[in-house]
Parts: C-alpha cells; structure tokens; sequence
C-alpha cells in the first residue's frame, strides 16, 4: 500500500466540495421522490403505480443518502453548514430522519475504533452464509423505522430526567448503528443543530400522530410511505453488506491497509451502482482513505487512482465488479475470508 500522502498527491485538486451540485442533486431527487409517492397514491392508471413505488424507493434512497454527507461537512465553513441546516429542515426533520441520528458515523473513521466495539457500522459477521445475510437485510428494514420512531418521540424525557437520557437514551438509541454495543460519545461538533432537529423531528413526529388520530391523514398514504422507507432501507443493508469484509473477528485495532482491506469499492455499471449505493457511497474503500472527498469527486478520483497505483498495490485488491460478487464474497466461507486481512500482513 503507498503511503495516504501519496494517493493523496494523485488527487489533490478534487478535495473543493461544489455545494450548488449539492443543493441541486438534492432538491431535484426530492422532487423525483414526490413525483414518484404522487404516481403511486394518486395516479389514476393501476400499472404505473409500481413504477410510482420504484422511483419513490430511489429517490428516497438517494435524498436519505446526503445525510453520509451531512455528517462530513466541515462545521466552520457557512456554506457547508447552510446544506447542512437545509437538508435537516427540508428532509431530515420532516421524514424523522435527522442527520444528529448518524454523528456517531464519524467514529467509523477513527482508526483507533474502525472494526472494533466502539465502530457503529461494523460487526465480525463474514463467512455466515446467505441465510444470515437475509436475515440480516429484513432486521434493518424492519427495526431501523421502529427505533428511530421510539427515539423522537422520547425527546422531551430530556427535558424531564437529562441525566438519564445522556447516558441511555443518547448513548444507546440516538444513532443508525448494526452494532448494538456501540455506546455513542457525547459530542459538541453541531450540539446546537441536534437539539433544534431533536425537536422539530419530535414535533413532525406528533403532528403526524395527530392527524392520523383525527382521521386527516389517511392510512393507505401512510402504509405507502412506510412501504418506501422500508423497501429503500433494505436496499441500504444490502450495499452494506457489500461495504466492508467484516473480517475483524478479533475486534483488534487494524492497520491502515488492514481498513483498506476489508472495506470495498463496487466497481459495477455506474447506472445500477449509483442506484444501489448512491451518493458516492459505492466507493466505499477509496471513502474510507479520504472520508472528506467530495461524493461527485469519487468516479474521478477512483479512475484516477486506478490509472497510477503500482500493479501490486492494495487498492486494486478493494474493487468487486458486481453487488453479487461482494456479497458472495461476504458469504463465503471464513478460510476464504481469512486472506483478506492475510494480504496485509
């Protein structure tokens, strides 16, 4: 593996985040989005309607997905931060998902705590098979909503019992993890931006109650939208079984070609790579070398990368050229999973 410094030279001018492409990716897959819930709820012809749901599901997926950018945006640029504030009060607040819920991804970076106990996105899962693989996709798409549900509406026991919400309720159940170990750090990076979007996620969350109770918020819309998020929720657990190796059964602190390793880039046809993990996300590894490069800069630099790095080099060992490939690879026996670390020592 060259040294960070090194990749970094061969990229170094793709690093300047372009927040207008920001605004209008966002804004235009939001629109998608509402066309799409409009086509299934509302559209007059029964065979569009599945259309309507897949390009809801998308969509959704896609705008739900800046919430991996919120999180990495720099908190002393304005610009940034302006993003920031609108994705929360656009989309975060509104469909109770705000991005304070996903802070804790930032300690998936850390090099003391990727693959360990204290790593949110990370468990020694490989080499289990495709049953738990499934199982694994149901269990997201199905507790993720009920949690995130549970979690905002108990933000005014903040108020109420501070003591005990810091180390339970924030500790525990205040972010989108697969490791339910993880015990979440308090942190002050954008404390004010949680707690305003703790609440008015909180109050989205009551008024959508109320008009249901009251019988002005039909059922059949809620049921669609629930079907939505919860389709596009397995879709995200699947690219994320295809995120990483999940080799690290020892839960030791790896090296820095020992995170290459066992994190993967999805090399497929960009037009099906870019729907199953939008947002730059199907760049996983080269994420992990430069968690702030820029998502609409990562085909660039990756191809880039490519063209340069020795023909031994470790990044060209993180690329699967399908989503089957890498979540074969991640079922496949634990002697096969063994070379992966293996190669790095």
């Amino acid at each position: 593996m060259m040294a960070r410094g090194a990749y970094r030279g061969l990229i170094a001018d793709l690093f300047d985040r372009d927040m207008r492409l920001h605004w209008i990716d966002f804004l235009a897959s939001f629109a998608v989005f509402w066309a799409g819930y409009g086509l299934l709820v509302f559209g007059p012809i029964l065979w569009l309607k599945p259309i309507g749901f897949v390009v809801a599901v998308f969509a959704a997926y896609r705008v739900a997905s800046f919430i991996h950018e919120v999180v990495h945006l720099t908190p002393s640029k304005p610009e940034q931060m302006r993003f920031a504030w609108g994705w929360n009060l656009i989309f975060g607040a509104p469909f109770l998902n705000p991005s304070y819920l996903y802070d804790s991804h930032l300690d998936h970076h850390k090099a003391q705590t990727f693959g360990t106990a204290q790593d949110p996105e990370y468990l020694p899962m490989a080499g289990k098979g495709w049953g738990h693989a499934i199982l694994f996709v149901v269990h997201h798409a199905l507790t993720t909503p009920i949690f995130a549900i549970l979690r905002i509406a108990a933000t005014p026991l903040f108020e109420l019992a501070p003591n005990w919400t810091e180390k339970t309720l924030n500790g525990k159940f205040s972010s989108l993890a697969i490791n339910w170990d993880y015990v979440r750090a308090a942190s002050g990076r954008t404390r004010r931006m949680a707690k305003v979007m703790a609440w008015l996620s909180a109050a989205w969350l009551y008024f959508y109650a109320g008009l249901i109770l009251i019988g002005l918020l039909p059922v059949m819309m809620v049921a669609a939208f629930l079907g939505i998020v919860m389709t596009s929720l397995a879709v995200n657990a699947i690219r994320t079984l295809a995120a990483h190796r999940y080799v690290n059964f020892d839960g030791k602190i790896l090296s820095e070609e020992e995170q290459l390793l066992d994190s993967v880039n999805l090399t497929m046809n960009p037009v099906i790579g870019t729907l199953i993990a939008p947002v730059g996300l199907r760049f996983h590894a080269l994420h992990h070398l430069f968690p702030n490069l820029p998502y609409h800069n990562a085909e660039k630099a990756h191809r880039r990368l490519m063209a340069a790095i020795p023909a031994d080099d470790a990044y060209r060992q993180v690329n699967a050229p399908s989503l089957l490939a890498a979540i074969g690879q991640f079922c496949a026996p634990m002697s096969a999973q063994a070379r992966v670390l293996e190669a790095a020592e």
